[in-house]
């Protein structure tokens, strides 16, 4: 489900970097807000699933912080690419889908389908 997610998140970020109207700009976001909504809570189930029993709460404190840390960085470098200028937002979009492809890439090629459970 999380390489679903991720090929969805990267394929949106495309499209709002390339949308022309208001209407590809609405529908570009809801595909944006389906892969996210997949996203979460994919990635809380798979922390649980793969965190020791007995640390369970260390890891769901520790992937919150990675992803708060990634909202933080995120919004810090897209504001420093964007630099208030319109023209910059096909170039934020861009890059954070090739952030997204990278990811995506390496669900297929280093976790694949193996599952190792706690």
């Amino acid at each position: 489900m999380l390489r679903v997610s991720t090929s969805l998140l990267t394929i949106a970020m495309v499209l709002i970097g390339l949308v022309s109207s208001p209407t590809e700009l609405l529908l570009a976001g809801v595909l944006f807000g389906v892969a996210q909504g997949m996203n979460s809570p994919t990635i809380y189930a798979w922390t649980i699933d793969l965190a020791h029993e007995a640390h369970r709460g260390r890891a769901m404190a520790t992937m919150y912080i990675a992803l708060e840390a990634g909202i933080g960085m995120g919004a810090f470098f897209s504001g420093w690419l964007y630099q208030n200028k319109t023209g910059n937002f096909t170039l934020v979009f861009w890059l954070s889908a090739a952030f997204a492809l990278v990811s995506f890439l390496y669900l297929v090629l280093f976790v694949g389908s193996r599952r190792q459970p706690a």
